[in-house]
């Protein structure tokens, strides 16, 4: 989890913040959206305290229970890739690219379950693809056959 905001705008800015002694990753997630880096307080006095149980772990299924005592942003550190959609409490919510290439989603301080599943449009239309040209050429063997047999 992460309590700290650093928005970036140009790849330049991103490289010189993550290589300053300042930047440290277990507090600060980087970000391109201006408007999200508001949600969070600027009194971090304290570190917050926070709890992540993985719950599921699969290719297309991750699942986690968080407890904290102050909003954050919950990064992974697998690759932001389009097709993943995140639930939070079972209401599906934004998924922002964070530290170049991770990905984030905001959670409120108390108990959450964050869930990211796996939902591409790409491989519903190449098993879509698949299938079809599957049957079309069942179809063209049963055509086949039938006028050998005809023959």
């Amino acid at each position: 989890m992460a309590y700290r905001t650093k928005v970036v705008t140009t790849i330049q800015d991103l490289t010189e913040y993550i290589d300053s002694p300042g930047f440290n990753p277990k507090e600060t997630v980087i970000l391109e959206d201006l408007n999200v880096a508001n949600k969070l307080g600027k009194d971090l006095t304290k570190i917050p305290y926070n709890k992540i149980d993985i719950t599921t772990n699969t290719n297309q299924y991750l699942a986690f229970k968080i407890k904290t005592d102050k909003p954050g942003f919950f990064i992974i550190t697998d690759t932001y890739y389009p097709g993943w959609k995140a639930y939070v409490d079972g209401k599906e919510n934004k998924i922002y690219p964070a530290n170049i290439s991770q990905r984030a989603v905001f959670v409120n301080q108390g108990v959450h379950v964050v869930e990211y599943i796996y939902d591409s449009l790409s491989i519903k239309l190449g098993f879509v693809i698949s299938a079809v040209c599957y049957l079309l050429a069942v179809i063209l063997l049963l055509i086949k056959q039938f006028f050998k047999r005809l023959v």
